[in-house]
């Protein structure tokens, strides 16, 4: 046991710890940024000397740091711009909110909004009824996805788009009758309109700090995200330059297909950038798009004819560039939701395996909204990662007026989410909200991972019922698999030398019913030592 003097100490509490040779503890001490002991209120006490902060409130719970698997906290501070169009359920609501959010604009401002739903268009994207309501001004809204956008007329004139542009990968202008309507799907689409519309580039690292402070607030010491690019970790090191991030953030980097050969060494050279809090290390990639527009990548075509196709249209060259940035070292995180985008990318994760190419961090598959049961015994067989998202499930009501039910059809009950299966089997699964395309809260995300519903709406269909798991797998989903998908040895338990991350509850997490999770309070949010969020002192 240590001698040392502690900086901080939590007494009489209920500590998980995921540490395999002492499960549960009720104090914890921390020094210079790690655990310095752990155990019971005999053992801390002798670390408190007279600059020890000591923790002593009746009933605390602490559990490792709550991560988010698969975020877009940065990217979310440019695209969530504008009017939040969540609670919209129609095209006359539509039209009737961004009217009002458009004349409280100035005459050369853009309208922008966000968290737009599919089910409002009836599979008819189109920007000319949005055009009317913002009287002509050019507008561009982003579906709750990011993986589709919808333009007006103006907007896509200022930006050059016309509906000619082959992309390298599978993004497309939508053009209807000889004209764009407006949709955009997939990001090589929309970027153009997404940069010439108005932004305040000027505050970046303010909103990202602020984003960084609520996320805490959530309990939140972590995220993996997953859309980074040279520009992200020029930010995250002048914030730090200047401020202890109240986060530790994974920077993933976003790999396009067009991606030249050039660019890979780019990459190569930002590798091992990292600060304090953040790191680089990571590649991500689109293999496909999603169910709702039939741009995700199936072994069979869905019900509406679409999912026939992976996003990069050089399937060679997606298996060279993995290749490749697998052997200089960097762990890989594809997006595959279509089970034969999950089993394609399983082929090429063990293809890296026999070629020796698997040293380090567990490479990863990101959402697998379907997966076969062979997918299922490859990724716990292989040691991949299956990073997934609970609260997606929110999206899925009934057949008839939901595009992922109507296009999936009756091969969701065999296919679908299947967290549970891939944990039987062996295999690990790390949670995360893929925010902001659902809510960032991971109380909620444990919630819907635990219920298979709407947390506190006990007479909702249960999506999926033989994929729930249970409290502690939630749980685990947030820590210790999340560090795992990280590859970090360091995170995801409470024990002697971890990195001192944790994450304070006024109750057992496991413990309180899954329908009151989403409103047990979080006291303390700690990060490196570092106290980044104090529910008392907060309320104060």
């Amino acid at each position: 046991m240590a001698t040392t003097p502690a900086e901080l100490i939590i007494l009489g509490a209920t500590v998980r710890t995921f540490d395999p040779t002492r499960p549960k503890a009720t104090a914890v001490a921390l020094r210079d940024g790690i655990i310095l002991g752990v155990g019971d209120e005999a053992e801390m006490r002798p670390l408190i000397g007279p600059d020890t902060a000591v923790i002593d409130r009746p009933g605390l719970a602490v559990v490792p740091g709550l991560v988010d698997s698969h975020t877009h906290q940065i990217w979310a501070a440019d695209l969530s711009v504008g009017v939040d169009l969540a609670s919209v359920t129609s095209v006359d609501q539509l039209i009737e909110t961004v009217a009002v959010h458009s004349a409280q604009l100035t005459a050369d401002q853009w309208v922008r909004g966000w968290n737009l739903h599919y089910e409002l268009f009836a599979g008819r994207i189109d920007g000319i009824a949005i055009a009317d309501a913002v009287g002509g001004r050019p507008a561009f809204l982003m579906f709750y996805d990011l993986h589709t956008a919808v333009a007006t007329p103006r907007a896509l004139e200022l930006a050059g788009v016309d509906g000619h542009t082959v992309f390298p990968d599978t993004s497309q202008v939508v053009v209807r009758h000889g004209r764009p309507t407006g949709e955009l799907r997939e990001p090589s689409a929309y970027k153009r309109v997404l940069a010439v519309a108005e932004r305040d580039a000027s505050g970046a690292a303010q909103r990202v700090v602020s984003v960084a402070n609520e996320l805490a607030a959530l309990g939140l010491t972590g995220g993996h995200v997953m859309d980074g690019s040279r520009e992200t970790l020029t930010l995250l090191a002048d914030i730090e330059a200047n401020m202890i991030l109240p986060q530790r953030i994974n920077v993933a980097l976003w790999v396009e297909p067009g991606i030249t050969d050039a660019d890979i060494e780019e990459f190569v050279r930002l590798r091992d950038r990292r600060g304090r809090h953040w790191m680089s290390g990571m590649v991500k990639l689109f293999v496909d798009g999603v169910i709702e527009t039939g741009t995700a990548w199936l072994h069979d075509v869905d019900c509406c004819g679409g999912g026939g196709a992976s996003f990069w249209r050089d399937l060679d060259r997606l298996r060279d560039v993995m290749t490749t940035l697998a052997g200089h070292g960097f762990q890989c995180a594809c997006h595959a939701i279509g089970d034969k985008a999950v089993s394609e990318v399983l082929d090429i994760y063990e293809a890296l395996d026999l070629n020796g190419r698997l040293a380090g961090p567990p490479h990863r598959l990101e959402h697998l909204e379907l997966a076969t049961d062979d997918a299922v015994k490859r990724i716990a067989r292989g040691g991949f990662v299956a990073s997934m998202q609970p609260a997606y499930l929110e999206w899925l009501t009934s057949p008839g007026d939901n595009p992922w039910r109507d296009r999936v059809g009756d091969r969701a009950d065999a296919l679908a989410f299947r967290a549970r299966d891939i944990v039987e089997a062996g295999g690990t699964v790390a949670l995360g909200s893929d925010w902001p395309v659902s809510g960032a809260d991971p109380r909620v995300g444990m919630a819907w991972a635990r219920l298979g519903r709407p947390p506190k709406d006990r007479t909702s269909e249960v999506r999926f019922p033989a994929q729930t798991l249970t409290a502690e797998q939630a749980l685990a989903g947030y820590t210790v698999n999340a560090a795992r998908a990280a590859g970090n040895n360091r995170l995801g338990r409470v024990a002697l030398g971890y990195l001192a991350d944790l994450t304070v509850f006024a109750e057992d997490p496991v413990a309180v019913d899954a329908d009151d999770l989403v409103d047990l309070p979080v006291e303390l949010t700690i990060v490196g030592g570092h106290v980044v969020h104090d529910r008392a002192a907060a309320t104060l």
